[in-house]
């Protein structure tokens, strides 16, 4: 066997590590967690509309008119329950996210290799699956991952279309990639290579003299948006012909494109999330950027890595919206890096490279139990999914749920059908019709006795929150 032959079989071993150890993380334990962040909610709610016969190109959420973000996702989760059977499983709303998870993995792996070699590549890669926001966010019905996927695929490909001579493949393949990417969360897929590959331009010409512009020529550019709009365009212009929709698509456009936003934040914000994020890595980004920027006129694709990770945190730091779960597109880029500095560090320091196997294995084992175990049995809505999976023979047997309290999306998903919400017990009375159930959730108040005209199904409190089930009985 050749020495190329022999490469070739250890970077596919690598590969089926990377593969290994990803779906190890991502897939475990996926549907032990409540669905209960609104995020979540959204896109599993709205992908049930479309299962049940909702439109698909006009998607619904609790009933109303849902365009702020693209189909994408709804599109995903609705073929999962499709294929699964079931629309109020945790497991098949979540299993998109976790395969993007999975993928962005093998794809950091695939990128690092061309750069840094397959030993480096293993790093980031673990590096990238492992870290805190990527295994939260890829463990939940949420776009985040995702788009990061898409983004990841558009700037490496940006980047091999400078320097192979498959530019117009490479262009095609970036475009693609954004489109795709718009179609999953908007803009973020289009600015953040743009972003990407200017900077990058900008230092080369500075540096080198060069005067190859983005993607080679501008023939090339234009390329990139003319496939990236092919495939993002068709939705929105299928909005803008459907009257009924131009104002809302203007409403919801707004708030996309940070006219409005209900999660505002100082500039700073990014400065100190990072390191939550990107735990437990996080503690290794100050040196690693420290000893890349000393040597970084020496290599190309650290270069590339460190304009790739600087554009987008400039570029999260000067949009209005600030949320933790956006350090998502932070982590290819800071996995790279990383991942090229700790195979550095573990070369030159013979005892962190005899403590490192011992550390990882207690770390992978830590985090395991930790997102699969510990993190589902302390959510206070956990009671929730508890006492509707315990009683599910008396929502199915009712003709209509109503609801006194909060957290009625959570509830909706995990009773899998629509939920009535009621100001009162006295009000659910009311409308009740024998055989319909009263669900009554508080965590503020004791639990109240059972009303006159019900029977008591079950009741139960867990970290502060009270659940009663009742059922309504036949009129004396």
């Amino acid at each position: 066997m050749n020495a190329t032959a022999q490469q070739t079989r250890h970077d596919w071993y690598a590969a089926l590590f990377i593969l290994a150890l990803s779906l190890l993380f991502f897939l475990p334990a996926l549907d032990a967690s409540v669905v209960q962040r609104e995020q979540e909610l959204r896109v599993a709610l709205t992908a049930r509309d479309m299962t049940d016969g909702g439109s698909w190109l006009t998607p619904h959420y609790l009933g109303q008119l849902r365009l702020r973000k693209p189909p994408l996702m709804y599109w995903l989760v609705a073929a999962s329950y499709h294929l699964g059977g079931s629309t109020n499983s945790a497991f098949l709303a979540r299993i998109p996210s976790a395969i993007s998870g999975v993928t962005l993995s093998l794809l950091i792996f695939l990128v690092a290799r061309n750069f840094f070699g397959r030993r480096r590549a293993i790093f980031a890669a673990i590096i990238c699956a492992t870290s805190f926001i990527i295994l939260r966010q890829g463990r939940l019905a949420e776009t985040d991952v995702l788009l990061t996927l898409w983004v990841t695929l558009a700037v490496w490909s940006g980047y091999r279309a400078l320097f192979t001579n498959k530019r117009m493949a490479w262009t095609v393949l970036a475009g693609l990639a954004s489109g795709v990417g718009f179609m999953t969360k908007g803009p973020a897929a289009f600015a953040l290579p743009l972003f990407a590959w200017i900077g990058f331009m900008l230092i080369r010409r500075r540096s080198a003299g060069s005067s190859r512009g983005v993607g080679g020529t501008l023939a090339h550019f234009a390329l990139w948006i003319f496939f990236a709009l092919l495939v993002a365009a068709p939705w929105y212009g299928y909005l803008a012909i459907r009257a009924g929709s131009l104002a809302q698509l203007h409403q919801e456009l707004s708030a996309t494109f940070g006219e409005t936003t209900q999660h505002a934040g100082q500039w700073q914000y990014y400065l100190y999330t990072l390191f939550q994020a990107l735990a437990p890595w996080s503690l290794l980004i100050p040196f690693s950027i420290s000893t890349i920027w000393r040597g970084v006129r020496r290599n190309n694709e650290l270069r590339f890595a460190l304009v790739w990770f600087a554009t987008t945190f400039l570029a999260l730091t000067f949009t209005s919206s600030k949320q933790i779960h956006y350090c998502t597109l932070l982590a290819p880029p800071a996995s790279l890096l990383l991942g090229w500095y700790l195979r550095l560090l573990l070369r030159r320091r013979k005892a962190l490279r005899q403590l490192s196997t011992p550390f990882l294995i207690v770390y992978l084992i830590a985090t395991l139990s930790s997102v699969t175990r510990v993190m589902p049995a302390t959510e206070p809505t956990q009671l929730i999914k508890t006492i509707v999976e315990q009683n599910q023979a008396a929502f199915a047997n009712a003709e209509q749920v109503f609801l006194i309290g909060r957290n009625r999306a959570t509830l909706e998903f995990h009773v899998g059908r629509s939920i009535s919400d009621m100001d009162s017990i006295k009000e659910a009375l009311r409308h009740a019709k024998p055989g319909d159930i009263l669900f009554f959730n508080n965590n503020t108040a004791e639990i109240p006795p059972t009303p006159q005209g019900t029977r008591l199904v079950a009741a139960d409190e867990q970290r502060g929150l009270r659940c009663v089930i009742w059922e309504k009985l036949e009129d004396e």
